[in-house]
């Protein structure tokens, strides 16, 4: 995915044309409207500098660390890869992130962090 692109932004927010209904369908099957989700990204609104993502799971994602994505990929596995390959990211919004893993996987969180790495410059 290219960073601040204006189509992905939109696919991540959950931004649907008439047309689209229900598709393309988030990577991963969970609520992210579901209100204790919302209030546990509240209690830690930032994913610091740096810090690996594997350390910062709110309890709601715990319960579905074994859960697939389309590319056959756990939330466990997709959080590992995210820290091997990013090991060095900006200090990220919690609520975008745990959104743009739960939309599409390894390429929305990449692409999250990208953005804002770009914003910073």
């Amino acid at each position: 995915m290219e960073p601040k692109n204006p189509q992905t932004k939109n696919f991540l927010s959950g931004v649907e044309l008439p047309q689209e209904k229900g598709f393309p369908f988030s990577a991963f099957d969970f609520n992210a409207k579901d209100e204790k989700f919302l209030a546990e990204l509240e209690q830690v609104p930032f994913i610091e500098k740096n810090q690996p993502v594997q350390n910062c799971v709110p309890e709601s994602i715990k319960k579905i660390m074994e859960m697939r994505d389309w590319n056959f990929r756990t939330v466990k596995e997709t959080l590992f890869l995210f820290d091997k390959i990013s090991p060095e990211h900006p200090r990220l919004d919690s609520k975008k992130f745990w959104n743009c893993l739960l939309r599409a996987g390894i390429q929305g969180i990449l692409y999250y962090s990208d953005s804002v790495q770009l914003e910073e410059k």
